[in-house]
């Protein structure tokens, strides 16, 4: 019997279950693979996402928060 190292090997999602865990309708998530914007792989005819190109995906979606701008007591600060 040999070891199998399972960081070694690449976990899927399936469509439906990419789309539940991030909100999405299943539409959604076959027009992102369709525009190129998410990657998908084929296993014996079956569609799975890789958890490493869902990651590249989540990086790709992210947005930064606006600064906050603040302004003093009298209400005649920097604020517009």
């Amino acid at each position: 019997m040999t070891y199998q190292d399972k960081t070694a090997r690449p976990e899927s999602s399936t469509l439906p279950d990419f789309a539940k865990r991030h909100g999405l309708s299943l539409s959604t998530v076959y027009r992102l693979i369709r525009d190129g914007d998410l990657l998908v792989t084929k296993i014996r005819g079956l569609s799975r996402i890789l958890d490493t190109d869902e990651a590249d995906w989540l990086k790709t979606v992210r947005v930064a928060p606006k600064p906050r701008v603040y302004s003093d007591k009298s209400g005649k600060g920097d604020a517009k």
